[in-house]
């Protein structure tokens, strides 16, 4: 059951960058990703992407973890499970 909800997910996957295009263009038209929607949502979708934006022009990652991640001698895959808001 695990492999088949994993599996799943990773058929229904998204890169960052088409996560981050599909969330702006949710609030082109005034909506917020998931089933409800509300103001609220919508108005914290926004400060998201503003730390977003922010987080993609500041954030390096250590010299160390890139070495570890180098090092690594299997393959993996990273699914990271997110909302826009």
């Amino acid at each position: 059951m695990m492999k088949n909800s994993v599996a799943k997910a990773l058929f229904n996957s998204h890169s960052y960058l088409e996560y981050r295009k599909w969330i702006s263009d949710l609030l082109l038209d005034g909506k917020s990703s998931g089933n409800e929607q509300s103001e609220d949502l919508t108005h914290y979708s926004n400060l998201n992407v503003t730390r977003m934006n922010r987080l993609d022009k500041t954030m390096k990652v250590d010299q160390s973890i890139v070495l570890k991640l180098k090092d690594l001698k299997k393959e993996y895959i990273w699914l990271v499970i997110s909302e826009g808001w």
